[in-house]
């Protein structure tokens, strides 16, 4: 059964999609083991899309291997959409980490900012213009989001990795289904919490989704 046309504009370009109830990606999770003082971590990230999101997303795509466990299969379909990566742990491993301080330096200089409004208010104190209100309110959302990104990679690489202090090593490919349907005229990738992030990158990330887009309009008819 055929789902309508899905019209999505990027920009000029009108992408036109004709796609299957339903549609499966395999994902290649690169597996790296990252050692730094003595601490090994096992470390999964989605090599093919990690260039592919804006780098404050960065985050949502490096996980524990035990967490990517629920999700590896081996089996394969004639329709599957099968992306390959061939980059090692090494060079993304400093990509993430290169994505790492961009965060925290971005967060700094945006936090300096909210800092100077709130001092230059308290001694000259004004009453704040519905526009400059809403500037205030747009960088503690983005201090927000950014230190929320660099605490996760944090969480999943550990400080030292983060500091360039560590050793890396290729452990293989392991490879993830997600299945992408559609639900009330819009995208969604189902298979548990992954699913759900996927989904939410196909929402709010236009790199992801022009990505996305291609890769269903290229996929060979069922």
């Amino acid at each position: 059964m055929l789902i309508n046309l899905i019209l999505w504009k990027t920009d000029t370009l009108l992408v036109e999609i004709i796609m299957e109830v339903k549609r499966s990606i395999i994902l290649p999770y690169t597996e790296c083991i990252v050692e730094a003082r003595g601490k090994t971590r096992r470390i999964c990230i989605d090599s093919y899309f990690i260039r592919k999101v804006v780098p404050i997303n960065v985050s949502l795509l490096v996980y524990p291997c035990k967490v990517i466990a629920n999700y590896v299969t081996e089996n394969r379909e004639s329709e599957d959409i099968v992306l390959d990566v061939n980059e090692s742990c090494e060079g993304i491993v400093s990509y993430i980490i290169d994505v790492y301080r961009d965060l925290k330096s971005d967060s700094l200089k945006m936090f300096k900012r909210m800092y100077w409004y709130n001092v230059s208010n308290l001694i000259v104190p004004v009453r704040f213009s519905p526009l400059m209100r809403g500037k205030l309110d747009r960088y503690e959302k983005i201090v927000g989001e950014l230190t929320a990104s660099a605490m996760l990679l944090d969480r999943v690489l550990g400080k030292e990795v983060l500091r360039g202090n560590y050793n890396v090593v290729n452990n293989g490919v392991r490879t993830v289904r997600l299945t992408v349907f559609m639900v009330e005229d819009k995208i969604v990738f189902s298979n548990g919490i992954l699913g759900k992030i996927y989904t939410k990158l196909y929402e709010n990330d236009e790199l992801f989704r022009k990505e996305v887009l291609r890769l269903l309009n290229q996929a060979k008819p069922p």
